[in-house]
């Protein structure tokens, strides 16, 4: 919400700061909304003349809405709810101003708009597994963000392959892209990099924290975020020129599902971009709280190409490309030290010399076309 501008017209001296704290208690969202109306409309009545008006100009909130003495206007990204369905039933959304929230059109199903994030978790989710060495997956990514600070900036070795990961899967967006979904968007390193452009970035994530910080860190008319399960996306069928994954793909319980899921909201001729570690050694440790065995770093699968492949098996597709990069023995090796101030280009030469010799790539990226 943005309060571009409040007309005053004082009665009885009140004081300039006195509404710069009112303000500054909107701004913190300190008072419910009933009471910001209601104070307005209480002001506008019984305590302002058109004898003499302060204006007192603002910024504080984000853009596409404003207050006006005893009026409240909240707006919602009319692109984003143009490919929004209900996750229950896969009908149209209607935007409610009243209750800041999406309505399903069929069934009255509501979603909650919170930090201009629609929740969008469907209400058949969040049951509580039957196997009990399965998990929630929702809820651990959930207490995951709470946690731990997806945007905290990395060092070092970690930082530099991190880095070439990223540059990796952007060299596979095509570049007549206009709509692009970042699914498990984490840091939303996804949404820095298009912020400034005219293609429409919707970062997807299972929690609050990560999606509301994506807005609040990379603001932009074309940049928008969802609260969602990436097994039931809220999305109609063919809604994306591009759907990313970056890292996501081994920490799934079924992955098999989880792709078909992505493929489904892929425009004909578009493109499905997945990263995940290469043909990972994955390690356990024996949980303190459950005795059960516990997979580092929530890594529950291990692919290589021919794995990846079986994933898609039966789904009707036009390529299936891929490249394993980022080679271990230079990340051993500490090289990133000089090599970081190579150009992609070079460095990738490099990287592919150095798999000739050693083949041991750490990553591995799949480009899909349907």
């Amino acid at each position: 919400m943005e309060i571009k501008s409040i007309c005053i017209t004082p009665k009885i001296g009140h004081s300039y700061r006195f509404w710069e704290i009112f303000l500054w208690g909107i701004k913190k969202r300190a008072y419910p909304k009933e009471f910001v109306s209601a104070i307005n409309t209480l002001f506008y009545k019984f305590l302002w003349t058109n004898s003499e008006e302060i204006t007192l100009k603002t910024n504080y909130f984000t853009k596409n809405s404003c207050i006006f003495a005893n009026k409240t206007t909240m707006t919602f990204n009319s692109e984003l709810l143009e490919k929004l369905v209900c996750p229950n039933c896969g009908n149209e959304l209607r935007y409610d101003e009243s209750t800041y929230s999406l309505v399903c059109s069929v069934f009255g199903c509501t979603y909650a708009i919170k930090k201009n994030v629609p929740i969008m978790i469907s209400e058949k989710e969040g049951e509580s597994p039957k196997d009990p060495h399965s998990f929630d997956y929702l809820d651990h990514y959930k207490k995951d963000a709470e946690q731990f600070d997806y945007f905290e900036e990395q060092s070092g070795a970690t930082k530099h392959s991190e880095k070439r990961l990223r540059e990796y899967i952007l060299s596979q967006i095509p570049a007549t892209v206009t709509s692009i979904l970042d699914v498990g968007s984490g840091s939303a390193w996804v949404a820095k990099q298009f912020r400034n452009s005219n293609i429409f970035l919707c970062s997807l994530d299972a929690t609050i924290i990560n999606t509301s910080k994506a807005l609040e860190k990379y603001p932009s008319a074309k940049h928008a975020a969802v609260v969602a399960d990436a097994f039931a996306l809220p999305f109609k069928p063919a809604s994306f020129d591009c759907v990313i994954a970056a890292e996501i793909i081994e920490h799934v319980p079924d992955p098999k599902v989880f792709l078909n899921s992505l493929l489904k909201v892929i425009k004909p001729g578009g493109t499905l971009i997945i990263s995940t570690p290469y043909k990972e050694v994955i390690k356990y440790a024996l949980c303190i709280h459950c005795n059960q065995r516990t997979p580092l770093n929530s890594h529950l699968h291990s692919f290589d190409e021919n794995k990846l492949r079986l994933l898609v098996a039966d789904v009707t597709i036009n390529t299936f490309d891929w490249r394993a990069f980022n080679n271990k023995l230079l990340l051993f090796a500490r090289t990133y030290v000089f090599l970081r101030y190579l150009p992609f280009p070079m460095w990738k030469f490099i990287d592919r010399l150095a798999n000739l010799i050693y083949n041991k790539p750490v990553n591995i990226v799949l480009q899909i076309t349907v």
